[in-house]
């Protein structure tokens, strides 16, 4: 969109702050409705109404010039797994072996979304550590680049 259509679309639906209010507000300023966002329509309730006001808060932060150039790609609830290991069981830390991504559906159903491995054949660790951790994964284009984030509340991504 091209940033005098931003600032139009803005003022046209009453936000002279250039700040949304709510997701019904994105919907109307960059046409987009959020349905048509890939993975919305497989996240529970709470984390829908979790990614509104994430992402009402993140365009908040970001000037006119960058929302002119924001495109919204996908969003997924994920869980990620990594399992770290350990040769002896007094060593200082774990060395982190397996990360692995997968999408948790509103039905129960979980999708393998990517894996990253460290594969080494030599090295068995027979002291290991399994963390999860859980959050929204949003991805979008901004300025033409493909970002992603880790979306834990409304006010905190990474």
């Amino acid at each position: 969109m091209e940033y005098l259509q931003l600032q139009y679309s803005y003022l046209k639906n009453g936000l002279e702050d250039f700040n949304l209010k709510s997701m019904e507000d994105f919907k109307n300023v960059f046409n987009i409705p959020p349905e048509y966002i890939a993975g919305y329509n497989g996240l529970h309730e709470d984390k829908k109404q979790l990614f509104g006001e994430f992402l009402v808060s993140y365009l908040n932060r970001i000037g006119l010039n960058t929302k002119a150039n924001f495109v919204p790609v996908s969003i997924y609830y994920v869980e990620e797994i990594t399992l770290g290991g350990k040769v002896q069981e007094n060593d200082e830390y774990y060395t982190e072996y397996s990360r692995q991504f997968y999408i948790l559906h509103s039905d129960g159903k979980k999708e393998k979304m990517k894996r990253k491995g460290y594969r080494d054949k030599d090295v068995i660790y027979p002291f290991t550590k399994e963390n999860k951790k859980h959050f929204l994964r949003f991805d979008f284009l901004e300025n033409k680049k493909k970002v992603w984030l880790h979306v834990i509340s409304p006010t905190e991504w990474y």
